[in-house]
């Protein structure tokens, strides 16, 4: 696997200055040049619906932004402000870890793109997406 821009543990002690990802338990288990993985601990806080139990569907959005985001860090070196973003939802969650995957699409001089991929602790696709970051040096 190749060497990312930033070490695993700068990309996870970035990813964890944020509270909203400490507060969802995010850690980075992976990271390569082109991308990075990750994993969230399922907490009944994060469900969305009482009556069906199922993980609520901005946590799986969160993810998504999280994971492709910090590919960003993995591949370039630098994180930017997400501009668009799109998540297709698959599969509910009920219980159970999620692992992501992000990484970079493409890198321009102002803007990059990066998709990911959620699986439930069974390995099932849950949702996916991809997002465009800006990304300039300022």
């Amino acid at each position: 696997m190749p060497e990312p821009k930033l070490s695993l543990a700068e990309i996870q002690s970035f990813c964890s200055r944020s509270p909203y990802n400490a507060w969802l338990g995010v850690r980075v288990t992976a990271a390569s040049d082109s991308g990075v993985e990750i994993e969230v601990p399922w907490r009944a806080e994060l469900v969305g619906s009482p009556d069906l139990l199922t993980m609520h569907g901005g946590v799986l959005a969160a993810v998504i932004d999280v994971a492709a985001g910090l590919s960003l860090l993995a591949a370039i070196g630098r994180a930017g402000p997400a501009i668009d973003m799109r998540t297709d939802f698959h599969r509910a969650v009920r219980s159970g870890a999620l692992r992501a995957t992000g990484r970079v699409l493409r890198t321009g001089r102002t803007i990059t793109s990066a998709e990911a991929t959620v699986l439930d602790d069974a390995g099932r696709l849950v949702a996916s997406g991809r997002a465009v970051y800006f990304t300039a040096e300022t």
